[in-house]
């Protein structure tokens, strides 16, 4: 009904399958059970599955002395609650719960067996914190609440139950002989220090429960190096985080990525990834995100996978910040199917293809990365992808800096574009306000828009371009104010082929051909613009239509063609 129930009540078989789940307790297709009193499990094997896996635990012990009735419908009670919870962390995760120093006051050293000793030490390793009402006279036999019951599961989840800590070294040192070792052993919360050398897995490590791994550093003599032959790292639904290690897939045969995630969350920090083998659709990445993943990504180091530098895929939500992802396949970072995503201050050179590629309604803040040397493009979008795409630097690509297509839409602002063939591109139907852009030096032209696409277009410098500082053509259509087009091979600004532009208070000088230029079925308005030193002012070729006016021409070889 839309309801959490904060005070309702919980059954106990209810609360069962929570404390079953929250301690990553793998149950079985069985239904069948000791317990007499379940009635018929559900689709699903509800309550059958969860009440036998608490009891195979030493979780529970039912409520009759043969041990056969659990009395799935009733209320649970607090003590009950809080005892689960000691006597299952106490069978899966051994050693997590410190017992009470000696004397210690305690606000339940008068309650007796089964459950004082239970709630003694669940005080004292912070699992009873943020409960309403904790203190003398907390009734530990009232019924437990549903929002009681959260809070006690959530301090377990976030580390109110102390971590566990294990230091591993690549000379078989440590408290385990080798890293495997340690990843097998891991309780919820463990953090691994990793000394400087190279750690081989013998197989993909799987993170199911709260993992920190920290290194001494992602390159040089000191580097901790993490290695396997196929994927390295995989994350299922939990939390892993990382800092100052090198990551490598050495796989050879098979795909394989370096780090993966399914609908979890991950801090990455200082870390390398290289070595992702491109067989699938989903293989060849430094880094990829998949499901609901949230992460966030900063300094790392992403270079010479078969695919992707980091790539993220269906509905994650990800800040990248001031990592380097160069060198790799296809791109540096990837940002598919409705992620949302902020791109900042990264680094994306010298790829196959795309520096930063969106696509499939995916929506993000792109701001501040150098975007360089890519074979095609330095930042694309296409397939409805929302950006806004701030204060980047695109140079020598070998197609666009920046590329808009099949109906994505952009606010471009203050980008340096210079070196490509184009510095911007609008193509099938792409929207987008472009401000404060410098495009210059490009071998084509400083703004390409074709293909009904449609830009605003005001207080740009569009130089030195190999033909045309603004290019519209093939239906598009522009308006364009308060932007300077000087310096370029053919015209300033070139309408062709039924485009559809306006141009009002901009500057147009010093162009090989035309300072505008309009053909090929175009037409527009040109308005209060300065057009100077132009071989023509003005070109407006039939059938191509135009109302021009009060326009200041001056020095031009011809102001009219």
């Amino acid at each position: 009904d839309g309801r959490f129930g904060l005070n309702d009540t919980v059954k106990r078989a209810q609360f069962a399958k929570m404390i079953v789940n929250t301690l990553g307790i793998e149950v079985g297709t069985s239904t069948t059970t000791r317990f007499t009193d379940l009635g018929a499990p559900d689709a699903n094997g509800y309550p059958h599955k969860f009440v036998q896996a608490a009891y195979d635990n030493g979780i529970t012990y039912g409520t009759n002395t043969a041990q056969t009735l659990f009395a799935p419908g009733n209320q649970i009670r607090r003590d009950q609650v809080i005892s689960m919870i000691v006597r299952g962390t106490n069978a899966v995760f051994p050693g997590r719960l410190a017992d009470p120093a000696a004397g210690a006051a305690s606000l339940f050293s008068g309650v007796g067996d089964p459950h004082g000793a239970n709630l003694r030490i669940a005080e004292a390793n912070g699992l009873l914190a943020g409960l309403v009402g904790m203190g003398a006279g907390w009734n530990v036999t009232a019924n437990a609440t549903r929002g009681e019951v959260a809070q006690m599961l959530w301090n377990f989840i976030q580390g109110d139950v102390p971590a566990s800590e294990a230091t591993v070294n690549s000379d078989g040192s440590g408290d385990f002989p080798t890293l495997d070792a340690a990843l097998a052993a891991a309780a919820p919360h463990t953090v691994i220090n990793l000394g400087p050398g190279i750690y081989t897995l013998g197989k993909t490590a799987t993170i199911r429960t709260e993992l920190e791994l920290i290194g001494s550093g992602m390159e040089g003599a000191k580097a901790t190096t993490v290695q396997c032959a196929g994927t390295v790292v995989d994350v299922q639904s939990t939390f892993f985080s990382a800092r100052d290690i090198r990551f490598v897939s050495t796989a050879t045969t098979g795909g394989s990525n370096v780090i993966q995630a399914l609908d979890a969350r991950l801090h990455l920090e200082d870390c390398y990834f290289t070595g992702g083998s491109r067989t699938t659709e989903r293989t060849g990445y430094g880094l990829t995100l998949q499901g609901a993943s949230t992460a966030g990504v900063s300094g790392c180091v992403s270079s010479q996978n078969e695919w992707a530098g980091i790539g993220v895929t269906d509905t994650g939500t990800v800040t990248l910040e001031d990592n380097e992802c160069s060198n790799n396949s296809n791109c540096g970072i990837s940002i598919f199917k409705s992620v949302s995503a902020t791109i900042r201050g990264n680094t994306c050179s010298f790829n196959d293809l795309y520096g930063i590629n969106m696509r499939d309604d995916s929506e993000a803040t792109v701001e501040n990365n150098q975007c360089s040397d890519n074979h095609s493009y330095g930042i694309s979008l296409q397939e409805n992808t929302r950006a806004t795409i701030r204060g980047n630097t695109c140079h020598r690509n070998g197609l666009e800096g920046i590329a808009l297509a099949h109906d994505a839409q952009a606010t471009i602002e203050n980008n340096n574009c210079s070196h490509n063939m184009s510095g911007i591109g609008l193509y099938q139907s792409a929207v987008a306000t472009i401000k404060g852009n410098t495009c210059t030096f490009n071998s084509y032209s400083g703004m390409d828009f074709q293909d009904q696409s449609n830009a605003t277009v005001q207080n740009n410098t569009c130089a030195d371009n190999t033909q045309d500082g603004i290019v519209v053509h093939n239906e598009a259509t522009a308006t364009i104010t308060e932007t300077t087009c000087t310096r370029n091979g053919l015209d300033g600004i070139g309408a062709q082929d039924h485009a559809v532009v306006t141009i009002e208070n901009c500057t147009l000088t010093s162009n090989k051909q035309c300072g505008v230029h309009f053909s090929d079925w175009s037409s527009g308005v040109l308005r209060h613009s300065e057009i100077a030193h132009n071989t023509w002012g003005i070109c407006a070729r039939e059938p191509a239509t135009a109302a021009i006016e009060m326009n200041d021409l001056h020095n031009n070889v011809h102001d009219y063609f």
